[in-house]
């Protein structure tokens, strides 16, 4: 008779432990012993909660495991771990969603069977069992069924049976084998394969060079995504992806994932992005690149259930802990690899896509606290207080990340759209003229020199708090300069909605202009500077004071 044994959490509280006794028999023992296995769990081969020889053997040597991941039990995740070491399929994870309405991260992407304890569900539960318990008799599996295996698709499929192996054959089949891939590799590179359980090693060097012949090897296949992507043939696109991703022996380098996730993003295929990413995970499971990309698909999705997960999955990662009314840092954040900070800030996104704004708050105190003097910090703390309507500490926060040493053009241009947004025209200019001078190349700061430039004319020349006097006579002429620069960048088109406000608002004719009477990169650099220098005050430099006068 067939064996199976069911990992699952065994309480030691009377109630507790009289419940998952009940869901052990009528959830797990009766359905299965109707397909002809002997079932047990821990308690019935020793003392509840103690990891024994017999523990590890009936894991090991049992046909069928069923692991229960309700209440994330430790001891049950230690024994799931021992099984998914040894065994490469014949294990089915179950989960009661409404005391775990959440699947552990590491275990996402592998299907887990959910259930609720009361008895109207019992039923459908145990058809949905009894189902996968016959698929495994019948072996309709696909590969392995846990990321051991998946990861590492070399190991033996039952590590106690290879234990029993002719020591010599593996070692000749490993040498010959060893032989072979030299040479693939000397012809096409360095190869990662990925070889369904089934397939003897002769079986997978025939795929191989099956590949080779029909094109599908990875670089050929590459090429055909880049063709799809650049005529916008979805179709082809989408069929050329599942190609490199499934069917090629010769699995994409990680930069080709990437660049392939966000060609799908561009075309406005978020599932297939992040699909490729999870594969990619696959073949490169620690990969950091590969690690941000997938939280921030999960971060910045349309999906609010998918972005809360992606939030709890990405905190746990970065070190964070909610507690109470706060959050801390297991760790400081200064000390993080540069791509686990990255995702500190798609974080901080998402919690402001939720609407969570005192959290981002709280979060970027704890960031700001670890590094100071980082200009992406200071903005996105400015960006957190002016979210709660603390705009007279959001302004100076502002102001302290454009004078950071590492200050770019995104800290300044955020700078100026706060004090655009709070009628500070004036200033606004002088920000974004700074963002102009450094990126000459982005339409949107020119345009949006052009509309806080007409603000400014409507305004009669002054803010409306606090005062500060235009330093020159703006003129239509000069909005015009703006314009044309503005039209002159490659992403003009990004910006028109702004530009037709600033044409519209200052009465402006661009009857027969296009982008080739434009201006050249140098001479919006030039533009751009001349008038910074004349708005330029202590708002953006730390030597001129806001009259305009050196302090120097």
């Amino acid at each position: 008779m067939k064996s199976c044994f069911v990992i699952m959490p065994i309480k030691q509280k009377q109630e507790e432990f009289q419940h998952f006794l009940s869901i052990y028999k009528l959830f797990y023992k009766e359905p299965v012993e109707s397909c002809g296995y002997h079932v047990q769990r821990g308690d019935d081969l020793s003392d509840a909660g103690s990891i024994t020889k017999d523990i590890v053997t009936a894991i090991a040597q049992s046909d069928l495991v069923i692991a229960d991941l309700t209440d994330l039990n430790p001891n049950v995740f230690y024994e799931l771990g021992v099984r998914h070491t040894l065994r490469r399929y014949g294990t089915i994870l179950t989960l009661d969603e409404e005391r775990s309405p959440h699947i552990p991260f590491n275990l996402a992407n592998h299907r887990v069977k959910k259930y609720r304890s009361e008895l109207a569900y019992l039923s459908r539960f145990r058809e949905e069992l009894i189902r996968a318990v016959n698929a495994i008799q019948q072996g309709a599996h696909e590969g392995a069924d846990n990321p051991v295996h998946e990861f590492l698709p070399r190991l033996p499929i039952d590590m106690v049976q290879a234990q029993l192996a002719p020591e010599d054959s593996l070692v000749t089949d490993n040498a010959k084998l060893s032989a072979q891939l030299r040479l693939y590799e000397a012809r096409f590179g360095q190869l990662t394969a990925l070889a369904k359980s089934e397939e003897t090693p002769e079986m997978l060097f025939e795929a191989m060079e099956k590949d080779i012949k029909e094109g599908r090897h990875g670089a050929k296949v590459f090429e055909d995504i880049t063709a799809a992507f650049t005529s916008k043939d979805v179709g082809e696109f989408v069929t050329a992806t599942r190609k490199l991703m499934y069917v090629s022996r010769f699995p994409p380098t990680v930069n080709q994932i990437l660049e392939i996730s966000r060609m799908a993003s561009v075309r406005d295929l978020a599932p297939v992005s992040r699909v490729v990413i999870d594969i990619g995970l696959r073949f490169f499971p620690s990969n950091e690149k590969l690690l941000v990309a997938r939280f921030a698909s999960g971060l910045q999705s349309q999906d609010q259930q998918a972005r809360l997960q992606a939030i709890e999955d990405a905190s746990e990662y970065v070190g964070l802990v909610f507690e109470g009314e706060s959050w801390r840092a297991t760790s400081d954040f200064a000390d993080l690899p540069q791509l686990k900070k990255q995702i500190l800030y798609y974080l901080l996104d998402a919690l402001r896509a939720e609407r969570r704004f005192t959290d981002a708050l709280k979060l970027t105190k704890l960031m700001y606290a670890s590094m100071p003097h980082s200009s992406q910090v200071m903005r996105n703390y400015a960006r957190a207080l002016e979210d709660v309507n603390d705009i007279g500490a959001a302004l100076p926060m502002f102001r302290s990340s454009i004078l950071a040493k590492d200050v770019d053009d995104t800290s300044v241009s955020w700078y100026a759209a706060t004090l655009s947004n709070n009628a500070r025209h004036v200033d606004a200019v002088e920000g974004y003229l700074l963002a102009c001078v450094m990126d000459p190349n982005d339409g949107h700061y020119f345009a949006a020199v052009a509309h806080c430039l007409t603000m400014t004319i409507s305004a009669g020349m002054r803010q409306l708090s606090p005062p500060r006097t235009s330093p020159l006579d703006i003129s239509k002429q000069l909005v015009l300069e703006f314009v044309r620069a503005a039209l002159s960048c490659e992403n003009a088109a990004a910006a028109q909605d702004r530009i037709r406000t600033a044409i519209s608002r200052a009465e402006l004719s661009l009857e027969g202009l296009d982008r080739s009477q434009g201006l050249g990169r140098t001479a919006r650099e030039q533009l751009a500077r001349s008038n910074y220098d004349t708005f330029a005050s202590g708002l953006t430099r730390s030597d001129v004071t806001p009259e305009g006068e050196s302090t120097h």
